[in-house]
Order: structure tokens, then sequence, then C-alpha cells
């Protein structure tokens, strides 16, 4: 399971003329913060700045906890792994009851 923390709903957008394409172009992106395994498959004890692209008409997610949602995985072709739209779901809260 892939964490993400998301501290500010601020949408950062950019855009401008494709140099290839000639056509415009807008990107969308929020910042979050990710805690991803590293190499020797551990997770570090501090998250990774990351960005979430974000479709043209999607509201920003609002600040909280958060995993990667499992329908963002597919297999693609030649039955590879895939990431595709990134879509995430609220963490569930744990508690701690006494005996």
């Amino acid at each position: 399971m892939i964490n993400i923390e998301i501290k500010s709903d601020q949408i950062v957008t950019r855009n401008g003329i494709s140099k290839r394409t000639g056509q415009p172009y807008l990107m969308r992106e929020q910042e979050a913060w990710g805690f991803i395994c590293g190499g020797d498959g551990r997770v570090p004890p501090y998250p990774t700045r990351i960005s979430l692209q974000l479709e043209d008409n999607q509201p920003p997610f609002p600040a909280g906890n958060y995993i990667l949602d499992p329908s963002s995985i597919y297999v693609g072709q030649y039955s590879k792994l895939s990431l595709g739209r990134i879509r995430l779901a609220p963490a569930q809260k744990t508690s701690v009851k006494g005996a």
C-alpha cells in the first residue's frame, strides 16, 4: 500500500503552446508527499515530495491522508504492470482500544 499525504489544496497551473504540436496545453498539478519504498524495500522515515496530475475539471484533493487506489494499477500491453490515472482513496483511520 502506498500512503500519500496532502497538506494543501493549492493547485499549480502551467500552460503554454506545445513546441511539438503548436497546440495550447494546460497542466494542473497538486503537491503531495508519498511514503514510497526505497530500493532496499524499506519505507524511509520521511516522505518524498510528489506531484499529482489533475484532470481539467478535477477539484483538488482536500488536505488529508490517502492511499493509492488499486484502480490506478492495471495490466497493460504485453502483460506489463502499468500505472494509469492516479486515483486516491481516503486512508482508514486506525484506533487503539485499551483492554
